[in-house]
């Protein structure tokens, strides 16, 4: 601390001492020379003076420390010194004040101890959900049953959106409301946007665009946001896109689609024979032997509905779940 303070005194004799010569020496050659030297040694005596203070992360790097405080003090005379003392030292040495937090710092809190066992039968249910949509007196629950379908298949989540159209609470219903409305503009938006790209794409380009369009119109059609006159509407203009698509190439899943069209527009006959046509384009058959099978049903013939779905048992082994019971009835009924 003592050779601190003497240089500290030393360097202020320093500066005083190059101020003095300016007065005194006659000459302005010498006037510059003693005081530039004075000066400089003035402004290094202090640097190393406030070097000993500083934090031991800058005293490491001990010459462009020394450096910078003596270059920033010989480029200021005489309050270039003044300045360094008054700023960098307490700027070190006295805390800022900070103001009041005005939040609560908490910890995160711990995970559960294990996680939650998922079974393959969902927590929410399609008939649970309905049970508490019908008859589940707390205003809550039924609103926590309709944002539960969020993790639901869109076809049952909509199913289940309309059941709670008929619920006598208001607020169930705006919610069920808001909740189709929000997906039917979902699917309208990217229609719109089709519709537009339709406009400017080049020829090679649109049926793969009408394809997408034609997807569009029957999602709203197989959720069944669409119903009576506008459902009809949609499958004409799906209709339309798709017999666009297959006049300027041979798609298989065109076919498809336009046989689930026919399907939908109670034409059997003619929806075989795109689903055999989609098979001999390359699509493979597990995907659509459970559609021939409903058209040979609503054809009447009950031969190839077995056949077919005997076909798609072989192929993949274990059905989906929705259509297992259909087809160890039609598979196992004989045995």
């Amino acid at each position: 601390m003592v050779c601190a303070v003497i240089l500290l005194i030393l360097g202020l004799l320093a500066e005083g001492t190059a101020l003095w010569a300016l007065f005194v020496l006659t000459t302005p050659e010498m006037q510059f020379a003693a005081y530039s030297l004075l000066h400089l040694l003035s402004a290094l005596l202090i640097s190393l003076f406030i070097y000993r203070f500083l934090p031991l992360r800058y005293q490491a790097q001990r010459f462009r420390t020394l450096a910078f405080l003596t270059t920033l003090q010989f480029a200021i005379p005489l309050i270039g010194s003044l300045g360094a003392l008054a700023a960098i030292l307490p700027a070190i040495y006295l805390t800022r004040r900070r103001g009041r937090q005005p939040f609560e710092v908490v910890e995160i809190p711990e995970l559960p101890y294990r996680p939650v066992s998922v079974s393959a039968q969902p927590l929410y249910s399609q008939g649970g959900l309905v049970q508490v949509l019908r008859e589940a007196g707390d205003v809550e629950k039924r609103m926590k049953a309709l944002i539960a379908t969020r993790m639901m298949p869109e076809r049952q989540r909509m199913q289940l959106l309309k059941e709670a159209l008929r619920d006598p609470e208001d607020d169930v219903r705006l919610l069920a409301y808001a909740m189709l409305e929000e997906k039917e503009a979902e699917i309208n938006g990217r229609i719109m946007e089709r519709q537009e790209a339709l406009e400017k794409a080049p020829a090679a380009e649109r049926p793969r665009l009408l394809l997408l369009l034609a997807q569009d119109y029957w999602e709203l059609i197989f959720l069944g946001i669409a119903t009576g006159g506008l459902r009809r509407y949609y499958l004409q203009q799906c209709e339309r896109a798709l017999e666009t698509v297959l006049e300027a190439r041979r798609d298989a899943q065109a076919l498809r689609l336009l046989g689930r069209v026919r399907l939908a527009q109670n034409r059997p006959d003619e929806a075989a024979r795109l689903f055999e046509a989609a098979m001999d384009a390359g699509m493979p058959e597990e995907q659509l032997l459970p559609y021939v099978a409903e058209a040979a049903f609503l054809q009447r013939q009950f031969d190839r509905v077995a056949e077919a779905l005997h076909r798609y048992r072989a192929r993949v082994g274990r059905p989906h779940p929705t259509l297992l019971p259909v087809v160890r009835w039609w598979t196992e009924a004989g045995t």
